[in-house]
Order: C-alpha cells, then structure tokens, then sequence
C-alpha cells in the first residue's frame, strides 16, 4: 500500500512539475542599488521586492541586504519605470549593470555546453578538469568515479530529496579515527558556483600533490556534500535559472518550496525570513520540515562526538561568514571565530587576490534566522561554523550566472581557506 501511495505522490508531483511553465528573464535589468544609508532605505528596498515568486517583478539578488554593499535587484522591463522613479524621488543611488539577464544565461550556458561537448568527447571520468558546470546526475557520476579510483574516499546516501533524488555524500578517510570536518553545498538551487567549487575541493583533496593536500588527505576524516537541494537545482536548469528553494508543496498554497536556510531549528522564525509560502525567503511551516535538511540534520547529529568544523558553501558576495545569523547576539568564542576567519581571508588574498570580509551575518548583513550554521553550533555543539559567500562580489561580475571560468579559482580559494580553517581548528577536533 504505501509504494501505491508513494507512486501517486510521485505522480502528482511529476503533473505539477510538467505543468509549470519555464520563467524566462528577457529584458530584465539588474541594478545595484546604494549602498544604503540606513534602515529606512532598506525597509523601501524590501518594500520593491515580490514577496510572491510568481511575480517575478522586481528580485533581490543578495541573500539579505549588505550594509557595505549595494543591494542587487533583477527587475522586469514592466516595472523598471516604476522602480527607477522610486528610487529617484528617494535620492537613492542606482547603477544599471546588466541590461538583459536572460541574455547572459543563454550566454554562460551556450559556453557551458560547449565545455561539457569536449569533456564528453573525451569518455575518461578521469579528465574532467573542473571547467564546466554538471546537471545534477553528471555530479553523482563524478562523485561516484572520484570515490571508486581513491583508496580512502567512499559514496554514501545521505538521504532523499523530496522528488525521490539520492542526495549523494562523499566519505575521505571514513575508516580512520582521525578529527572530522563537514562540507556541503548548493543548499539555495542558484548557487551553482557552490558545487562545482566543492567538487574542485573534493578532487584536491584526494589527489592534489601539493603539501597542504597532502596535509589535509593525512590529518582529517571528511563527510561532503556536492549539492543538498538537488531538486532545486535541476529545476534551476530545466525551468527557472534563479530558483532558490526547495521543491516541496505548501499546503493551502499553489507556490512550491522553502527555503532551505531559513528552515534549520536555531532562531526558527525569526527575523530575516519570511512566513509566506510564495516568498524566496519563505522558512517552512517548522523547524525542519523539508526532508533534505531532517537528512542533514540527523547526519550531523550522528557526527557530533567527533566533527567540530562545519563549512556551509553559498555564493556570492565574497564573505566569509560566521555566527551567529538569526540573532544580533554574538557567540562567546566570537575572537576566535574571528581570528580563523581573518586567516582564512589572508589565505583567499594571497591565492588569487579577492577580498573576502568576515563577521557575523548581522554585522555584514542584517539578521537572517532559521540557517544552518546557527544549528550546528548552538544545538548541535560544534565550536566552528563558518558559511562562506564565494565570487564574486557583485552581480555585474556575474552573480549567480558567474561564467564556468572561475570554478577553479574559486577551488583554489576555498581549498586554501579550508586548509586555514582546518589548521587552526585542529586543537579542538
């Protein structure tokens, strides 16, 4: 009986994937809006932005607002007039970077296609040389031949995402009984920059040659995951390039998803995340209602004696950030929270040049509840959680549509960081 119910599930998701038309973003304008002056400008921001997703009027493009950067808004030619002359009559400062975003996808995937065609003509697992960006069944296929040439790296199932895909793990060391570090990726479905940057780490890892990869492959245990909302993600692939959350459905609501950083249990509810379903901002109707983060959760839970280093990969804005999120407060070892993250971003400056700024997401941001390294730390006891925001640092350096080019020094950067991170953590592993 349940595999009958189970199918008319799968089934009458399928419909309401089939049904859902592809969101396109013709003509749409990406401003970068201030900095701005106070919380009166950011509330008028806020104000622009859909708080429905089948709007898809005016999109902010930041995770939350940046008190030391502009706000970026993707707005629709229909509402730019409307847009501009608000934000004229308000003496707020705008720059129109991008005139056309739906052009600049379809430009960084006709030059992704063209990647993955001479990675593809090769037929060797083996040559893929982090130069493109992989549908979600091409990463499981890299993971799966990563782990099946290393000696000390094995797959393991994390769980299942709500549309029935295996959310795929990748072990280094599991046998051992050395300290544990904890990696995962692509929880906001846009963010592909974020998997294919940990899939340049795990490849550093198991077989980088240099002293600091053989530093880490020597001394850690690691538990990764290349992308935790794999059905997020193909959707960002197959039918709107900026989705952002989950797949889930919303009782009492025809709009699909949560976010999945807004639905950890620490600070649940709280500011900086919405409660209605149509926002991309929306935190669930628990703690812990979407089934990719209950796996997260319960694998950590399970880790908790033995990992103390917990890395949460997002994009973009170049942070490196730390808790807390949901709350104002700082944690008490926030010196040394900070003392590791200075580090890490004196090692990001000297890999490739890029400036990250570190500090908590109040003091960068404004408050945001219900995230994932909140938890970790405050219900799950881990003393180190840091959730870095890769390149770039604006939109009109590509934001989310950041081209294939700079996967490898963004590996570069996060494995650098990593090493840092790890070093300095080691004593409390």
């Amino acid at each position: 009986m349940m595999h009958v119910v189970r199918l008319l599930l799968w089934l009458g998701t399928a419909t309401l994937i089939a049904s859902e038309k592809v969101v396109r973003y013709d003509n749409y304008r990406v401003l970068e809006v201030g900095p701005l002056k106070d919380a009166n400008e950011a509330n008028l921001i806020l104000g622009l932005v859909d708080n429905d997703q089948r709007l898809r009027e005016v999109i902010m493009l930041n995770d939350n607002i940046a008190k030391t950067a502009p706000v970026e808004l993707a707005v629709s030619p229909d509402s730019y007039d409307r847009v501009q002359e608000i934000l004229d009559e308000n003496g707020i400062h705008f720059l129109v970077v991008n005139n056309n975003l739906q052009e600049s996808f379809d430009e960084t995937l006709q030059e992704n296609d063209a990647r993955l065609q001479k990675l593809k003509s090769n037929n060797d697992p083996t040559l893929f040389d982090h130069t493109a960006y992989l549908r979600y069944l091409d990463q499981v296929s890299w993971v799966q031949n990563a782990a099946a040439m290393s000696p000390i790296a094995t797959v393991f199932n994390l769980g299942t995402s709500y549309e029935g895909r295996t959310i795929i793990g990748l072990s280094i060391n599991a046998a051992t009984n050395l300290p544990v570090i904890w990696i995962d990726a692509n929880i906001h479905a846009r963010e592909w920059i974020t998997s294919a940057t940990t899939l340049y780490i795990i490849d550093e890892i198991l077989t980088g040659t240099s002293a600091d990869a053989q530093y880490l492959r020597s001394n850690f245990r690691f538990y990764i995951i290349p992308n935790l909302n794999p059905d997020g993600y193909e959707h960002t692939w197959t039918n709107d390039r900026m989705w952002r959350k989950t797949r889930s459905p919303n009782a009492g609501s025809i709009c699909m998803g949560t976010d999945p950083n807004r639905n950890w249990g620490a600070f649940w509810g709280g500011e900086g995340a919405s409660d209605l379903p149509c926002s991309d901002t929306y935190r669930g109707p628990a703690a812990f209602s979407e089934v990719e983060n209950v796996a997260a959760r319960n694998f950590l839970q399970f880790l908790r004696p033995i990992c103390n280093l917990y890395i949460s990969i997002h994009s973009y804005s170049q942070f490196w950030l730390l808790p807390y999120g949901g709350t104002r407060d700082k944690p008490d070892d926030y010196d040394e929270l900070m003392r590791v993250g200075n580090l890490v971003a004196a090692a990001i400056k000297n890999t490739n040049g890029l400036d990250f700024l570190v500090g908590t997401v109040p003091d960068l941001l404004y408050v945001a509840s219900g995230g994932s390294f909140d938890w970790t730390k405050l219900d799950n006891g881990m003393d180190y959680g840091y959730s870095p925001e890769l390149r770039p640092a604006t939109a009109g350096q590509g934001g989310f549509d950041i081209p294939p080019v700079n996967i490898i020094p963004s590996g570069q950067e996060m494995f650098a960081g990593l090493v840092v991170a790890a070093r300095e953590a080691k004593h409390k592993l």
